[in-house]
């Protein structure tokens, strides 16, 4: 990945993972939950745990771009970041609360890569503590979409196609530069998972109390037919 991509990914993502940290923040110290350590994984350039730090003491973030977490370092210093594989990482610790935000579980693209990606959260994860995450379900209004923005520094293409479960999202980027532009491309597959897969694949990695909630945090009352769930349980 370019790091001018990386650059373009935090001016339009990051408000997204700044808000939500805020009402993670905020959730936890309504339930006066002390969470002194915590792990973002999939970080990107470091907009939530840069809010979440402002809370905790022990603040770590990774993710499988290099060009990220460079820009993640820049962004937030005071945070121990590294890189490290999605489904594989292994930091030999572990966490009070671990977040994987933004859509990172729909890059599982079948139950068996789901249920290993929550077993490598609950690997690092004490006993008792909280894992939070969001999804795309069967519900969301992902279709053939094509979308553009043009801004005094760069011109950003996004295209989504649909196949069944999976749906592809590439991205173009021309970036102005001092002679030219500089075309950057982003291809990601994701696939959409329903409320009963997630459950299965996270019993059997001994996660319950299940909190399925909006980007709020507040209890939704139909999470089956909600296109972005967010979810908050505890491991035993």
């Amino acid at each position: 990945m370019n790091i001018s991509y990386a650059k373009v990914y935090s001016l339009k993502e990051g408000d997204f993972s700044r808000t939500l940290g805020s009402s993670i923040l905020n959730f936890l110290k309504s339930k006066n939950y002390k969470v002194n350590s915590v792990l973002d994984v999939a970080c990107g350039t470091g907009e939530f745990v840069s809010v979440l730090r402002n809370g905790c003491v022990d603040v770590s973030g990774i993710d499988f771009e290099k060009a990220m977490i460079n820009i993640a370092k820049k962004n937030v210093p005071d945070v121990n970041f590294s890189v490290a594989p999605l489904f594989e990482f292994d930091l030999g610790r572990t966490f009070d609360l671990i977040s994987m935000n933004y859509e990172t579980v729909n890059f599982a693209l079948d139950f068996d890569a789901l249920v290993k990606l929550f077993a490598n959260v609950a690997r690092h994860l004490n006993n008792g503590g909280i894992f939070v995450f969001d999804f795309l379900t069967p519900f969301a209004d992902i279709k053939n979409d094509f979308k553009f923005d043009e801004s005094s520094d760069f011109d950003y293409f996004k295209r989504l196609s649909v196949a069944e479960n999976i749906y592809t999202k590439t991205e173009i980027i021309y970036q102005l530069t001092t002679q030219n532009y500089k075309k950057i491309k982003n291809v990601e597959n994701r696939r959409v998972w329903s409320v009963d897969d997630i459950k299965k694949a996270l019993a059997v990695n001994g996660f319950y109390n299940h909190n399925f909630v909006d980007y709020s945090l507040n209890v939704l009352k139909k999470p089956k037919k909600t296109s972005r769930v967010h979810v908050l349980v505890y491991k035993k």
